[in-house]
């Protein structure tokens, strides 16, 4: 999540995903924009309402179909 480390809970229902609140340590970055990456990561995560995945690529979108967060799996 930037210079944190961070856990959550999460349920799938079809293509609905719900994403707890993520929780983190407490550590303060060197850098204040990671900071506040990081806490922009963390807020869009809770915010997921549903997700695509094709290949490797998982994308979580709020509840308007806006994308908040992509993730790309490791080429093997």
């Amino acid at each position: 999540a930037g210079c944190n480390s961070y856990s959550a809970t999460y349920t799938v229902d079809g293509e609905l995903i719900t994403i707890s609140p993520p929780i983190s340590t407490k550590m303060a970055c060197s850098d204040q924009a990671v900071m506040d990456q990081e806490m922009a990561y963390l807020n869009a995560l809770s915010q997921a309402f549903t997700f695509t995945l094709d290949g490797e690529r998982l994308e979580l979108l709020d509840a308007n179909g806006g994308l908040l967060v992509a993730f790309q799996g490791a080429k093997g």
